[in-house]
């Protein structure tokens, strides 16, 4: 949804200026955020206390935060989306000779979105385990150490 708020504002300020690569660079975010939103597949849900704090001991609070999957057709979505972003920088396409500056800003923005939607090919071939890594596998050592309890095994149905 970010990606169609920023496409929004990208494609107003296009309108505002007459420069149709603008136009064109935030329809396609607009359309990509809101398609993609639509396809996520909700993952699991991480739910945690805070056992440094004593009047938590005992409560679970789940958290707000969302661990999504895109899916395959919105890791496809943000390759063409990216791709067509970056070629719209390259290649100029709708940028007057007065604003050639600016076509930096599709090509910068679908140069994220394609790492962005690349990095999440292994998590979707199930190479990687979504939300791994070396933070949550470290331990705490020490005597007193506040810990973190994580139940990865929670899932709403």
């Amino acid at each position: 949804m970010k990606l169609a708020a920023f496409g929004l504002i990208v494609g107003l300020v296009g309108l505002l200026l007459g420069i149709d690569g603008l136009i064109l660079s935030g329809g396609i975010w607009i359309a990509t955020g809101l398609l993609i939103r639509i396809l996520v597949q909700p993952g699991e849900r991480s739910h945690s206390i805070d056992a440094s704090v004593e009047a938590e001991i005992g409560r679970i609070e789940t958290g707000e935060g969302r661990n999504l999957r895109l899916g395959v057709p919105g890791m496809f979505l943000l390759l063409i989306s990216g791709l067509g972003s970056i070629a719209i920088g390259i290649l100029s396409i709708g940028f007057p000779d007065d604003y050639e500056y600016l076509r930096w800003l599709p090509f910068a923005v679908g140069v994220a979105i394609t790492v962005i939607g690349l990095t999440s090919i292994p998590v979707e071939l199930g190479l990687i385990k979504a939300g791994s890594g070396a933070a949550d596998a470290a331990p705490t050592e020490g005597k007193d150490s506040p810990a973190v309890l994580r139940s990865q095994t929670v899932r709403k149905e």
